[in-house]
Formats: structure tokens, sequence, C-alpha cells
């Protein structure tokens, strides 16, 4: 293609087209979060001829000629390709709504309905210089799809989503270990396939294809002929196209194959076990009927990939190691360089993490052994051929499950192109092994398995150590036992063994309720070393199971945070080539019983994987090990004034503060609540005076008071009255009393019910008691403030909402999906950091239907435009990610008070006050009581730093400067008035613990495993403060440990504390950034099989000053590498056998699995086959002598 000439960059403003653009189609309708969808937009005058075929990419010019946006107005920019498009038809690439780690991370956040995660929009914006918009709108769209929102026509043809559901969720690679050559299924929801409904009927509800096989065949194939392809074909229902590459790594393809005709590179995939019409490679499958969509969607929109699979060859040439696996999914033209959605594995399943390299992979490309032989003319040596031979280390005979080792094959040669390899044995011939032993157990036999399952796989009488997998076998009870625990009961109800031990291709079985499995194996642990927990899905309870490790049973209990369904074992760690027998019973209730694994790694695990040169975190791993360290003032750190009233009855008394501020007159023998209530007013930051008699939804509005008083019921859904979200009550600052709501724009995301919205009991009619709404407000002037008002009918078109802007100006009007309150004078709103009052008339606001009054439901504090992604799905960080973030939610930390709904106004007058040793907006008392024992009275209080986002107005050690006086706060009662007695002005002087109210040093200490040698590595950290930088507690944490690089940052609004007082409290989260085993809380010996993270304070720290201090380390997250099901066991287990094999171990110390049908590693058959000659070249050895 040409240059683009100079003159293609004209103004936006410039109309240089022939005509207005017009859009009838889109299509996909739905693609996949990670993007890579090609979309295709159809219509007219949709590419000045200018542009037409030129190499640039427009997408990215501030302002391009043509534009895409997905979702909304300033949504993620498609690409559109000039080179593909036409006037008729934009080709644009979709950029991803989400990163790999979110996407991973969805099914493992807390709300429900996550497989429905995905952008709330469907919405596509075109323009074409300067005109367009949204698609759907028909004031400058005449074409269908601007007639599609008067119902003209299918609006599903004119929109995209990105959903989980359309985004292919790869769930395994089988085999995960494999060799150059191999074959493997790639299996998982794989949105691909353009696809024919061939029950489609047309106008008159005649079939469009014919029922004949070998016709529709016939008919089908031009649809999908690549000369003849149309982008717009009525007769193709668009799927996600295909897979056209299959990436390892960064570069390596691994073959696409054809699977059902025995040749070719055409693809062909399997949906339920029924074979597809693909547009594929240049063909067409000839076989088959094509049955249904790739992707399927529910009358709600809701879309999911089928459950499909797919073959491809992995290169010969490919070097030996760990690989990650992407899909590109064609667009079904042939010009394509991109596909329609990439894809991502689940975090359940077949991925695993290489501590080698600090990255997950699902394929291991690993040596291969094809055939065993004995050598013609040397029967003391081996003839081994296969792939990647050179990666052997070692060759065994005759090896046993309790490690005992008969005989080392020493390798003697190896090809060069590692095909062939050659072994000798130092004494004897091959055939000499290959009896079993005496006594050498047979695991097939059912008297093998005593009672004593640990003895079954040790002791003399071992069985012999065999291929790589596991042996399963079905149990049937002739009746129920009470639990798989006492094996006793279990194998003396065992009716017959009417199944034989399988080679398992995973450790998962269909049972029925009267069996029990037995899996047995001998478990390889990475060559670094790891920690593994061993999950069981499918069992009622932990009496359903028995696990036995090595030579010791482990026990099994439930795991809450991997899954209700879930049960794990008891930790165990690994050393470098060890091997740990492994034997579990277990009785299903579901009909089926899942083993799967969780593996993690200590400190020093990781840092022998990397040679003692780092740990190799994962950068960005959602299964890294994360952490929240949370402190808060706890009830010891308080100050207490005591003093006696005279026990005859009768007269008043009041106190005073230092700047002489008096409460009210407390009767002598007032209640407790009614002391407080007085004693409250001192610590005020505010008193309000209100005109209004009548028409308030409370007593004195919502004021939002820390020990409870004024805040309506939280409610945790929009149908009942109260607040909900992330409401935080804020004591340091308030329009009248003591508290007021604390709003963090940053929490206004809509993700995770976060924005705090008030619903009233019942509806009130604006034109009576919902006329007019109140509240106070302090608006720093960096902060964005913005109200949503919700009716009970349409306000505004067919929305129930409108807004109501405060200052919030982040986009321009006619980007908000909100729009004003027709009628609503905005109200003045001054953002200078000081409380006002506003009020506003809502009577303008009429339903659209009757025009009568509208009636408020309730009102959110949040901005106009819509999140990007579905808040009740989709975890919040997606939404705090993704492009225009900054555009959809509110910005800036604000307060707001006494909210109010009434007939009537009800002109609020403040009037401030000073509390004595506090400064508003640092600092608060936020635990007021009062005691009354006899003739003594207690007034007890706790002051602390405020609420700083980032940690900036939190209690500090300096006192002072953060809004806490370095005084003891001082009463006065007054008892003048008293009749027991005139005791004059009385000082109070409270006890002097201030320091506790401050946060103390503390340190984190690291122990366990990894600390067996403490001259090397600081197990514990620097002195540290809850109030540091994050950048100076990140620097303490990496100082503990040789390669630790942590993350610390803000806890995530699913994370934070909220519907409380959180001003007393510091959080922040360390993300480890690699899946470690660190046990929270804990101080494990070096003996035991994880690390250990624990808080200890600092050696200049008294113990009341500690002690006065809650303070916690809490989980995030699941950490490790987890399966449900452990999807390749031979990468993990040798099976028992009854018979000598020959083990061939390659540089990890795992044994290879023999592939093929005829390939075995028996002994005993290997010496009864015919013997093979030796490599050219290579002559015989000497004859061995003969053992012993």
């Amino acid at each position: 293609p040409s240059a683009v000439p100079a003159s293609v960059f004209v103004p936006a403003t410039v109309n240089t087209e022939t005509g207005r653009p017009r859009v009838d189609s889109v299509e996909p309708s739905v693609g996949s979060l990670l993007g890579g969808t090609l979309l295709t937009i159809r219509g007219a005058n949709l590419m000045p001829p200018w542009l037409l075929g030129t190499a640039i990419n427009i997408s990215e010019l501030l302002l391009p000629p043509v534009s895409v946006n997905i979702g909304q107005r300033d949504g993620p920019r498609c690409a559109v390709d000039p080179m593909l498009s036409s006037a008729t038809a934009l080709i644009c690439l979709v950029p991803p709504a989400a990163s790999d780690e979110h996407v991973r991370a969805i099914r493992r956040g807390a709300p429900m309905n996550q497989d429905k995660c995905g952008a709330t929009s469907n919405k596509v914006y075109v323009k074409v210089l300067d005109h367009g918009g949204a698609v759907s709108d028909p004031t400058w769209n005449d074409g269908l799809c601007g007639k599609s929102q008067s119902g003209g026509e299918d609006s599903s043809l004119c929109t995209f989503r990105q959903t989980l559901g359309a985004t292919s969720r790869l769930q395994e690679v089988s085999p995960m270990r494999a060799a150059p050559g191999e074959t493997v299924v790639v299996s998982g929801k794989t949105c691909f396939a353009d696809a024919v409904d061939v029950a489609a009927t047309d106008a008159n509800g005649h079939r469009v294809w014919p029922t004949d096989e070998s016709a529709l065949a016939n008919a089908i194939a031009p649809v999908f002929d690549s000369s003849t392809y149309a982008l717009h074909d009525p007769v193709r229902a668009p799927g996600l196209a295909r897979v056209t590459r299959a990436v390892l790594g960064e570069f390596t393809d691994c073959k696409l194959r054809e699977v059902n005709l025995g040749g070719g590179d055409v693809l062909v995939d399997h949906v339920r076990g029924a074979s597809r019409y693909l547009r594929a490679g240049g063909g067409l499958d000839a076989t088959g009927t094509l049955i249904e969509h790739e992707v399927e969607c529910d009358a709600n929109g809701t879309c999911d990939c089928a459950t499909t699979s797919f073959e491809c060859r992995i290169p010969t040439d490919i070097p030996a190691g760990t690989y990650p696996l992407d899909i590109v999914i064609g667009s079904g033209l042939s010009q394509a360089i991109a596909g329609s959605g990439r894809a991502v594995f689940e975090p359940f399943g077949g991925s695993s993490w290489s501590p080698e390299h600090g990255m997950p992979y699902v394929l291991e490309v690993a040596p291969k052994v094809t055939s065993v032989a004995v050598a013609d003319g040397a029967p003391g040596s081996l003839v081994i051929s296969g792939h990647m031979l050179d990666q052997v280390q070692s060759v065994t005979l005759g090896e046993r499950t309790n490690g005992a080792l008969d005989i080392f094959c020493a390798v003697s040669s190896v090809s060069s192109d590692g095909e062939t390899l050659v072994c000798d044995l130092a004494s004897g011939d091959v055939a000499y092994y290959a009896p079993p032993a005496t006594g050498a157990k047979n695991p097939d036999d059912l008297a093998t398995w005593s009672t004593n399952t640990i003895a079954a796989m040790s002791g003399s009488s071992a069985p012999y150590l065999g291929e790589g997998g596991v042996h399963a076998q079905t149990l049937t009870l002739s009746s129920p036992v009470a639990s798989v625990q006492d094996l006793n009961a279990v194998y003396a109800a065992v009716a017959e063994q009417n199944n034989a031990t399988v080679l398992a291709d995973s450790v998962s079985r269909q049972t029925l309720n009267d069996c029990v499995e037995r899996f047995s194996g001998v478990f390889t642990p990475p060559h670094s070393g790891s920690v593994h927990r061993f999950l069981f899905s499918g069992v009622p309870d932990a009496g359903a199971v028995r696990l036995s490790l090595g030579v010791d049973d482990v026990s099994v209990t439930a795991a809450s945070e991997i899954g209700a369904d879930v049960f794990a074992s008891a930790p165990a760690r690994t050393t470098p080539g060890s091997r740990i027998a492994f034997v579990a019973h277990a009785k299903s209730s579901t009909g089926r019983v899942d083993i799967g694994i969780e593996t993690r790694w200590t400190l020093s695990q990781l840092w022998a994987a990397f040679g003692g040169t780092g740990l190799g975190t994962a950068k960005g791993s959602a299964e890294s090990t994360k952490h929240i360290f949370a402190f808060s003032h706890g009830d010891g750190a308080r100050e207490k004034f005591s003093f006696v009233l005279p026990e005859t009855p009768g007269g008043a008394f009041r106190l005073e503060d230092a700047n002489q501020r008096k409460t009210p007159a407390i009767i002598q023998d007032a209640s407790v609540s009614e002391i407080k209530s007085s004693v409250e007013s001192l610590f005020a930051w505010a008193e309000c005076t209100a005109s209004r008699a009548e028409g308030s939804i409370a007593a004195n509005g919502d004021s939002f008071e820390p020990d409870g008083a004024g805040v309506p019921t939280l409610s945790g859904s929009d149908d009942l009255p109260g607040w909900r979200g992330t409401v935080i009550i804020d004591p340091t600052t308030a329009m009248c009393g003591r508290g007021s709501l604390r709003v963090d724009g940053t929490a206004t995301l809509s993700s995770r019910e976060a924005v705090p919205r008030r619903t009233f009991v019942s509806p009130l009619a604006v034109d009576q008691s919902g006329r007019y709404l109140s509240f106070g407000y302090k608006i720093p002037s960096d902060a964005r403030a913005h109200v949503l008002l919700h009716f009970d009918n349409a306000v505004v078109g067919a929305s129930t909402k409108c807004s109501m802007p405060l200052n919030w100006d982040i986009t321009s009007e006619d980007a908000w999906h909100v729009p004003k309150c027709p009628g609503l004078s905005s109200p003045a709103v001054v953002a200078d950091n000081t409380w006002r009052l506003l009020e506003a008339d809502l009577s303008s606001v009429r339903n659209v239907a009757s025009g009568t009054a509208a009636a408020l439901v309730s009102l959110s504090f949040e901005a106009p435009v819509n999140p990007m992604f579905d808040p009740h799905a989709c975890p919040s960080a997606m939404e705090a990610t993704a492009a225009g973030s900054d555009n959809r939610r509110l910005r800036g930390v604000f307060w707001v008070d006494e909210v109010d709904v009434g007939a009537t106004p009800r002109n609020l007058a403040r009037t401030p006050a000073t509390v004595y040793g506090l400064t508003e907006g640092q600092a608060a008392v936020i635990n007021l009581s009062v005691v009354r024992s006899g003739d003594t009275l207690t007034v007890e209080l706790q002051r602390v730093g405020g609420c700083g986002g980032m940690g900036e107005n939190y209690s500090h050690p300096d006192g002072g400067s953060f809004g806490v006086t370095g005084f003891p706060m001082t009463l006065y009662v007054d008892k003048t008035q008293l009749a027991g007695g005139n005791e004059g002005l009385e000082t109070t002087v409270s006890s002097n613990i201030l320091k506790t109210t401050h946060y103390p040093h503390f340190k984190v200490k690291l122990t366990g495993p990894s600390f067996a040698d403490s001259r090397y590595f600081a197990n514990e950290s620097a002195a540290m403060n809850p109030m540091d930088t994050f950048a100076d507690l990140k620097s303490k944490f990496d100082a503990m440990y040789p390669g630790l690089d942590v993350f610390v940052t803000a806890p995530l609004v699913e994370d934070t504390t909220s519907r409380e007082v959180f001003c007393s409290a510091r959080r922040f989260m360390v993300d480890w950034r690699a899946p470690l085993a660190l046990e929270i809380g804990t101080e494990p010996d070096v003996s035991a099989a994880m690390d250990g993270v624990s808080l200890h304070k600092d050696i200049d720290v008294g113990a009341n000053a500690w002690g006065v201090i809650d303070k916690t380390i809490e989980a995030r997250g699941v950490p490790g590498v987890i399966t449900k099901r452990i999807h390749d066991p031979s990468r993990l287990f040798s099976a028992p056998s009854a018979y000598p094999t020959v083990n061939v171990h390659d540089t990890s110390g795992r044994i290879l699995r023999c592939a093929g049908s005829t390939c075995t590693m028996n002994l005993t058959k290997i010496v009864a086959a015919p013997a093979v000659a030796l490599p050219a070249g290579r002559r015989p050895p000497p004859a061995a002598p003969p053992p012993g």
C-alpha cells in the first residue's frame, strides 16, 4: 500500500465525505473480555475514500477521522484497519476490557453470578469525521441500527458486549507433559466457529436447509467458502469464528490438526461429541452435522461458550521447558491478522506455576520414551528410543516404592539427535533382574492392602515403582461403612475385587455410593521442592477420605477458602529429589470423586529454585499470596475521669471542658444514657438548629453519629430501607454533632455494592413529603461530588433515575448516562472544604407516562456515567483499571451529614464548636462511655487520629501535628447546684495514657523451615509503624529475605472495612508476588511444613501500649497453584507395579512414562521381547561380571 499523503490528516470538523454515515449491523454481538474480537460494522459511507487501503493505525490519532468505541462514548477504542475496511464495512480489532490477571481472578471473588461478569453496556459508538454517536441513536443514524430503538429491527444486530461467557476459558492441555512432535488435546469452553443453524426457518416458517445430510453439506459449503464468503450472510450465525493459531510461549506454533479425517491441517473441534461445520484452514470438514451455535445466549442475554476441544502438534524442534499457551481465534476473513477473542486458563484449571521461571504454564515439553529393548549381543545393555533423551539423568532397574534401588544402568551414549540412548549394567545381564523378588507385593491383589495403608507401600516387601501415573481401583462394599477412616471396616465389607487396578489418566473416578475408590502412587514433587495440600471434591465430609503420605496418615478438613465442596489435607513439605508414597481412599456422595492439588513454596525453596539469586516472584500472578495487615485501637486505649457525687438526692451538676464549654444541667439521679447524651455535646464539632417542625424522615435527619445514633438501619439490599454500600462514619468532622458520612470517590465505581445509597421506607411523593431534599456537605476543592435520585417510575425517557449535579465536571453532560432531573435547578455548590447546607426542591420531577408527581425511592452518591463492568458480578479491580475509569467515579473525599427529606425546607443553622485537645478533620473521640457505680461516676473516652485514605491523618506518635494534642484531657465538675453539698468547681484530670492512643512501632517476623540457618537471613524486620508510607513498608519487608519484592498497597474496596467507624484503623495489603507457603500469626519451627508470618512489638514499646492495639493479619484470595482435579498424574506420580520396571529419570528426577501402545517399561516383557541392534558405530561393552 502507498504511503498516506499529508492531506489525510484533516481536522475532524471538516466534512469531506460524500454522504452521512449509516450503520445497519454489528457482528458478532459478543466477544472476549481479553479483547481480540474482529468486529464488523456494516452500513454506508463508513470510510472516507482517501483512507481506503492505507497502512496507518488511525485509531491512535488524537482526533481519528474514523473511530469506534465499545460500551461507552469514551470506552475502549476499537482499532480500525483501513486495509480491511471499506465504505460499506468497518473492520476493527476490539481491545482488552480486562487483564488476564483480573479475568483469572473473577471466580475467586465474593459476588455471586460471576459467570455473568461482563461489560454493563452493549452499545457501539461510531464516528466518521464529524458525524456519529451510538449506532442505535436515530438522530444521526437512519440505518437499520437507528431504527432498532423503535422496534423496527432486532437490536441485537447492532450491539456488542464483552463478557466472561464469551471469553474462551481453556481448562486443560492433555497431556501436560509431552515431547516434541507429540499431539496434545486442548479443551475447555472455547468460543470459536462461525456456524449455521440447520434448523433455521424463513419468514413463512419453512426450513432454510435440506434435511438430507448430503444435500445439507453441499448447501452449506458455499457459506464457508473463502472465495464466496460474505461479511454479512443472513444464513450464517456469527459465532466467534475459529481457532487459527495455538501459540506456545511467545512465538512457537502448536500446529493445528484435523483429527477425524486422518490427515491435513484442517481444524475440527468437538462439541458434546458431535462434529461441526467449521470455516478452517481453507477447507470444509465434509462429515458430521451442524447442530448448534458455538456461543449460546439465554433470554437474559447471558452468553457462554460451548465445551469443546481441539488438537495441535508440538513442533519437533521446540526446546525443553515449560510453556503457557494462547489461542488466536480467526475472524472468518482470509485476510484477518487477528482473531475474535483471546483465551484465558481457568484459575482452577490445568495450569501450573514454574518456580524456576516465575510464570504460569500449561504444558511442559520433556523427554519421551517410545521403546526399551535389550541390546542384541550385549545382554547387560538396554537400548532406549524416544525424544530429548539427552535430558535423561539416570536409568534404574527394579526400583521400589519405598525408595530401595536394586541396580543402576549407567548411561554410556546418547545420539546427537537425542533419539537413542544406551545404558550398561555394571554387573549381570538385564534378564537377571527381570523376575520379581520373593515377597514383593502385587498392588493388583486385594491382600496387598492391609488395614495399614502405609505398610502397603513401604517395608522390605514394597511393590516396584512403575510408570508415570496412578493406580486406581474401585472397591465395591457389601454393606455400608460409617467412615472411610476405619479401613478395617472398609476391607471387611469389600464384596469382591470386581474391577482391576488401572493406570488412571486422571485422579478422578465415576463411582457409586456403595463403592470406595482407592488411588495409589509415588508422588514426585517439583525438583525445587514444594508445599502441597491434596484436595478432595465429591465427598460428603472429611470422614469419607483417608489419606496417607509417606509413613504418616494426613488429616483432611473442609477447605472453605477454595470451595464449599472441597476438602483439603494438612500441608506437606517436600524436598528436592524426594518421593512420597501416596494412598488415598475416598467415598463419594455425588457419583464422582476428584482429587486435586494445591502447590506453594517456602521462601528457601524458591531461593534454591533460582540458584540463590532471588525468588523469581510472579509478576502479577493471580495466585500470589496476599495478606492484609490491620491495626486499630482497642478498648484499652481510653482516658478515664472519675468523681464522686453526694449521696443526698436532688439538685444538678454540670461538666465543663478546658474551653469552658458546659453540658446542660444533669440531675443528680440521671440515668447513664442521659448523662452520656449530655457529655457527648462537649465533643461535638458543631451544634445545629432547625426551624422545621414536621415532615422529616428522621427527628434530626440522618446524622451519622459514631456511636450509631442518627444512622438508619444499614441495609444489604436495594429493596430494604436504610443505607447500604461502603458507609464509613467519620467522627473527625460533622455538620452537626460528632460524625458524618465519608464518601471516598475511589469506592464509587459501583463495584461490590460500594456506592453509598439511602433507600426510604416507602416512596416519597415530590409534591408532598418528598419535596425538599437537604443535607450538609463539605467538599474540598480537588473533590468532585454528584447525586443520583431514584424514583418509582420513569422520569427521563425510560430511566427511573436522574442526576442532581453538585460539582462533578469530569465529562461533558452529553456523555452522561444519567441525565439531569428535568426542571430541577442545579443547586449552587461551593467546594471550599467548609460545611455548607444544600436544599433542593424536587417538585418539578414528574412521571413520564402520567405527568404526575414522581415519588423518590432512594438517593445515591455516584457519577452519572455507568460503570464499565457489571457491579454485581465483576471484581472492583477490573473497574479500577479499565479504560476511562476516572470518568466513571467521583473524585477525592468529601463528607455528607444530616440527610433529610420533608414537605417543607429544613433551614438548618450550624454553630461550630471547639473541642479541647482535638483538631476537626484530624482527630476525634471515637469511644465514649459513662459508668455509674453507687456514688462514683466514671467517664471514659478514646482519642484517635482521623480518616486519612492513605494514612496521612491517622494517629501519629508525634501527637499534635496530627490533630491530637500532647496533653491529657481535663474535665471540671460543677457541684454547686447539688442538694448534697456545695463543693464548687472540681478539676478531674484523666489518667495520662495518651501514648496508647497512637500506633506503636511493630516488627514482622518470618520463621519456619526457610530459616534453618539463621546466619544467612534476618527473619525479623526493622521497626515499622502503621503510619509509614507504603514505600517505607515495602523496603522493610523486602529486607527480610533475599529476593523479596513485595507490593504494598491500600486494600481494594471489597477488602475495606465498611459500615462502621473506620477512622481508628490502618490497613494495608502486602502482595508477596509469589505463591508462598506462609501460615498466618504463627512461628513454626524449622521442621514445620510451612513458613510463618507474625506481628511483634518493637523492643521500645511498652506492654500497655502494645496491648491496647488490635492487630491482625488476614489472608486474601486463594494462594498457590490450585487444580480441583489432577489433570496429568504422569507428571507427578509413578504407579506401583507387581513387576520390576525400567525407570528412566529426567533432570527433575521424575520417571518418564512409556508412550505408545506397544511400549512397555515392564522388565519381564522387555527381556521376553526380541533384542535390538546397538546404534551404528557402537560396540558391545565387555561382558559384565555376575551380580555379587
